[in-house]
């Protein structure tokens, strides 16, 4: 099984080619909203004042900003009203709702990010190896990034910002707000999932009470929602993002595995490299060298080529150049209508298949409620679930 010192940092360099985060659209107190002509109107959630702005949540989870001077008076006088309720009141909490915990996986810019990493010029394999070893030994795994030629990582930058580009800013709305809305529903039904009858089969005799918390934390920095923000992609500069995202998600696997008993589980989520992690290399010439790669007591054979001063996987640095084109290719072809037709599918997903799903648990009022509903979705999932290996 993979490890988090392996995934987080692929999940992260791959985001940029379909992140495919699933959640839902958690609906609040619904109104008309209507402008300064009284021409225009749109039913939609306050969410909060922004400047001299009011946001809304419209219905299919995207959110719309509106000069306050372009409201009309009753409007303006809602939207007012709404800030002052919201910043007065408590949450308001049903039964089996657990308040969430203070801290925070969102706001990635308070996070340090380590400084390049700098390879020896003109190293051989096994003096970069030794490099990119030392510093994951040290849990930086930005530094996969630095490890790349800057052209690749060029290549990189302007996929995403093209994606950004390209792609329905709606889209991307829809995905950040449903994806928080799945970590709230972590968050305030903790007591009912710790409760839930179906869940403690499933787990057998491992109590996750101390882990949950940290796990949710995990889950919701996997689900960073700077990650999908158009305006931060089309900057470039994606180390910066993607080393605050690492660092974050890093962070909180340690704080996780803190609370983990030993045994499967835990190395299941290792962050760090394991205590036999070995890399041997033998050198082949200046362009190629054979790598063998000792972890968990399983050993992997590997060959890394030169490209630009970098050594990298074979498999990777063959067909970069036209996987790369083809990648620009197709996000340069998508007309507008199609970017269209792609947010309406991802969110007509959305809507048809995963939130009356989870809005069931949203809605569960007791114990009993949420565990007929928990069992049903995991019903759900084992039926459609493809048998494991050696399964009929």
């Amino acid at each position: 099984m993979l490890r988090s010192w392996a995934v987080a940092p692929l999940l992260a360099m791959s985001f940029v080619l379909g992140p495919a985060m699933i959640a839902l659209g958690q609906k609040g107190e619904v109104a008309t909203w209507v402008d300064n002509t009284g021409k225009h109107k749109v039913q939609a959630e306050f969410v909060r004042l922004d400047g001299t702005n009011v946001v809304l949540l419209k219905g299919d989870g995207s959110e719309v900003k509106i000069p306050m001077s372009k409201l009309s008076s009753e409007s303006q006088a809602r939207a007012r009203d709404a800030a002052k309720a919201m910043a007065k009141a408590p949450p308001r909490r049903e039964p089996g709702e657990t308040k969430p915990t203070s801290s925070s996986s969102s706001g990635l810019d308070s996070i340090q990010v380590p400084p390049v990493v700098a390879f020896p010029s003109n190293a051989t394999a096994q003096q970069f190896a030794d490099v990119l070893v030392e510093e994951m030994k040290k849990t930086n795994m930005i530094v996969m990034w630095d490890a790349m030629p800057s052209r690749y990582q060029k290549d990189i930058e302007e996929l995403a910002s093209t994606a950004a580009t390209k792609l329905d800013p709606a889209t991307f709305r829809a995905v950040r707000v449903t994806s928080e809305s799945l970590v709230k529903v972590f968050k305030t039904k903790k007591e009912f999932i710790l409760g839930s009858q179906r869940l403690k089969e499933l787990l057998g005799s491992q109590d996750i009470s101390q882990s949950y918390d940290p796990g949710v934390e995990l889950l919701a920095a996997y689900l960073a929602p700077e990650i999908l923000t158009p305006d931060r992609l089309k900057k470039g500069n994606l180390r910066d993002l993607l080393g605050k995202y690492i660092v974050n998600i890093t962070q909180k696997s340690l704080a996780l595995e803190k609370t983990l008993p030993e045994g499967v589980a835990k190395k299941s989520i290792q962050s760090q490299l394991p205590p036999d992690f070995k890399c041997q290399v033998e050198q082949n010439g200046s362009e190629k060298a054979s790598v063998t790669i000792t972890a968990d007591g399983k050993t992997v054979p590997m060959t890394f080529v030169n490209v630009d001063g970098h050594w990298l996987p074979e498999q990777m640095a063959q067909g970069w150049d036209q996987n790369i084109s083809m990648a620009k290719q197709q996000l340069q072809a998508i007309t507008p209508e199609q970017a269209t037709m792609i947010g309406q599918q991802l969110t007509g997903a959305i809507a048809a298949f995963v939130t009356p799903q989870i809005l069931q648990l949203q809605s569960a009022k007791t114990q009993a409620e949420f565990d007929e509903r928990i069992g049903t979705l995991i019903d759900m999932a084992q039926k459609n679930m493809p048998p494991l290996p050696g399964q009929n």
